[in-house]
């Protein structure tokens, strides 16, 4: 028997797109007790946005031992808010990383921004890339923590919060 077994991470199918609504609502309700800071505020558009990243097949996805969705993230080959470097083809995006903190194993987080950095091994891009609210420092300590570094700021159009672009390089 392994003693510390890794999750398995798998790609999220449309079947999956009301339990991760639910996990973003748990994820965003995390967020919000640790920070006073949701993660999301426009349900509409961030359901739209899983949708549609479910469709393309760029959800990823940990389960508990009972199948249940524990943690997610969205690995995508493009972001809008990058403006040109967007079409660099140089990085893969991440977006959406997610937890049930009732149920995901300690260092899911870790384990997929692992994941993602192998992903973009795979496809031979360099660099990862991702963004989030400035609101939340504790997040952008966590993804420096991993080797990302700030490149830039973005206002979020669907909320008008300010947010930061951070890059990290992909190393063997």
């Amino acid at each position: 028997m392994e003693r510390f077994p890794q999750p398995e991470i798998t790609k999220a199918g449309i079947a999956d797109f009301e339990e991760l609504k639910l996990l973003m609502q748990t994820a965003n309700d995390y967020s919000l007790e640790i920070s006073g800071i949701p993660q999301w505020t426009r349900w509409d558009i961030a359901f739209d946005r899983l949708a549609v990243q479910l469709k393309r097949d760029d959800m990823f996805i940990m389960r508990s031992k009972d199948e249940s969705i524990t943690a997610a993230i969205c690995i995508d080959d493009y972001d809008e808010r990058w403006g040109e470097k967007a079409n660099d083809g140089q990085a893969v995006y991440l977006h959406q990383l997610m937890k049930d903190p009732a149920k995901a194993a300690p260092g899911v987080g870790s384990i997929f921004l692992y994941f993602a950095a192998s992903e973009a091994q795979r496809q031979n891009k360099p660099l990862l890339r991702c963004d989030t609210t400035t609101e939340l420092p504790r997040l952008i300590k966590y993804y420096e923590g991993f080797g990302f570094s700030k490149k830039g700021e973005v206002v979020y159009e669907s909320s008008n919060r300010p947010g930061v672009l951070l890059e990290a390089e992909v190393t063997d």
